[in-house]
């Protein structure tokens, strides 16, 4: 920008009093007390997925109702919050959302007719796309400013589209003659309600009741692919678990509900790493930076669990303590996590790091405990098919790394939480329903050695265990 491009961009990191942070936005502004008269985000998403529209089912963190209550709050009296967004893009009619998910943030602020702080400008990009610019802020615009806005947007763009006392255009007129916000949202033909941080998928517009539906561009929807890929999965991870079953020897045959214990910890535990990598990603800056640590902090705890696990003498007593605390710690973060780590981010990234691990630590070491007792417990009740529980537990696995996203786009990161947390619930059933080789309930797995003696000699032949 202020070198081959400085003609056409003026060199603005040159210019005196601009400084500059790399790093996630909404994390960098979170970590500051700074009030700003604007606070500016411009086609701001991340597109490393673009070349297969993959991008539309990640997160995003900047455009949620928690993020712009941010923003909102690190504005001075008067300030103003600007964002675009292209007005349809092959993600949706991401303008629309745009402003629904303003209204909506204000309304959370306490601000009782939001539609007096928002205005709309229609405007191309340097590509000729047609583009939404939002400006809001926490007072109403007065008629000058509007008058101002009207002007300037008929000079430099294409026109306002919405504001106080109008005009209204297009979709924004529609928007404007509902009651409110949320009788359009859900009115309206795609899914623009606004994001939150449980749900962010801004970019993911379709309802799960428009599936199967032609996708109203010329690419392929990528909720769709997902969900029929979604079904693939299903049809195929039942025909690995039930398979076998046809061709095992039936004095060698484990019963279902005994492998219905490692598809349940199987789903349970992938189904909780999603949700904890999404959960991180905002409290750590960067996608990559909670994919390494959280499963950093998971696969050592889990090793610790594992480890552990084999010097506890009562198999039975062990497993259930171990899910049960399990339960139990993924039913409080589902809804206490987000806000303590929200409450913490402003934290220097080395200490955000530790905390990160420290908090994985314990629900890590008991998940670590369930996949080694319950192989051996399942050895000692079909010894010639530990093979089998293995793949059950991986197909399920499997399973879970796509459920687990179409989940949270459909219902959120708390909900998909409850269901990991259900997944270990039924497995604890098992456990305490199920049943148990002889040697579990004993203080000792291994038996007492017994002493032979030779006959005719007071010498011991050897043991016999």
């Amino acid at each position: 920008m202020d070198g081959p491009l400085a003609r056409f961009s003026k060199s603005p990191y040159s210019r005196p009093g601009v400084s500059t942070t790399i790093g996630d936005g909404r994390s960098a502004l979170a970590e500051r007390n700074t009030k700003y008269d604007i606070l500016h985000i411009g086609f701001t998403n991340t597109l490393s997925a673009n070349a297969a529209s993959g991008f539309v089912l990640t997160e995003n963190n900047l455009y949620t109702v928690d993020a712009l209550q941010e923003y909102f709050e690190h504005l001075r009296p008067g300030g103003v919050l600007d964002f675009s967004r292209i007005r349809r893009g092959g993600a949706g009619d991401e303008g629309i959302r745009a402003t629904v998910l303003t209204l909506a943030s204000l309304e959370s602020k306490g601000v009782r007719h939001p539609e007096r702080n928002v205005a709309v400008v229609l405007g191309r990009d340097v590509v000729g796309e047609d583009t939404a610019t939002i400006l809001a802020r926490l007072r109403p615009f007065t008629q000058q400013e509007l008058s101002n806005i009207r002007r300037l947007g008929a000079e430099r763009g294409r026109g306002v589209v919405f504001a106080a006392g109008g005009p209204y255009a297009d979709e924004w007129k529609q928007l404007a003659d509902a009651p409110n916000w949320r009788s359009f949202c859900n009115d309206y033909r795609l899914n623009v309600c606004p994001p939150t941080d449980d749900k962010p998928f801004f970019f993911n517009m379709t309802r799960l009741s428009q599936l199967g539906r032609s996708a109203s561009s010329a690419e392929a929807d990528p909720y769709q692919i997902l969900m029929v890929t979604l079904g693939i999965l299903v049809l195929l991870s039942v025909l690995a678990f039930l398979l076998p079953f046809r061709f095992a020897r039936e004095k060698e045959r484990p019963t279902i509900g005994s492998l219905t214990y490692f598809a349940a910890i199987g789903l349970g535990f992938l189904l909780l790493e999603i949700v904890l990598i999404q959960r991180f990603v905002l409290f750590l800056g960067f996608p990559t930076y909670a994919l390494s640590v959280v499963l950093f902090a998971l696969l050592i705890f889990t090793g610790i669990g594992s480890a552990l696990s084999a010097r506890f003498t009562r198999m039975r007593r062990s497993l259930l303590v171990a899910l049960g605390i399990v339960i139990a710690l993924i039913v409080i973060g589902a809804y206490g996590l987000q806000p303590l780590l929200r409450g913490m981010i402003s934290l220097p990234f080395g200490a955000r790091v530790v905390i990160t691990v420290a908090l994985l630590g314990p629900v890590g070491v008991a998940l670590g405990a369930a996949m080694p007792i319950g192989l051996r417990r399942f050895q000692g009740l079909h010894p010639n098919s530990v093979a089998y529980a293995w793949g059950v537990n991986g197909v399920a696995s499997v399973l879970a790394s796509v459920l687990g996203v179409a989940l949270a786009i459909n219902f959120g990161f708390a909900i998909t939480s409850l269901i990991a947390a259900a997944c270990y619930l039924g497995a604890l059933a098992h456990a305490t329903f199920g049943r148990w080789p002889a040697s579990a309930s004993t203080p000792s797995e291994a038996p007492t050695p017994v002493e032979l003696s030779v006959a005719g000699t007071d010498q011991p032949a050897g043991t016999l265990t």
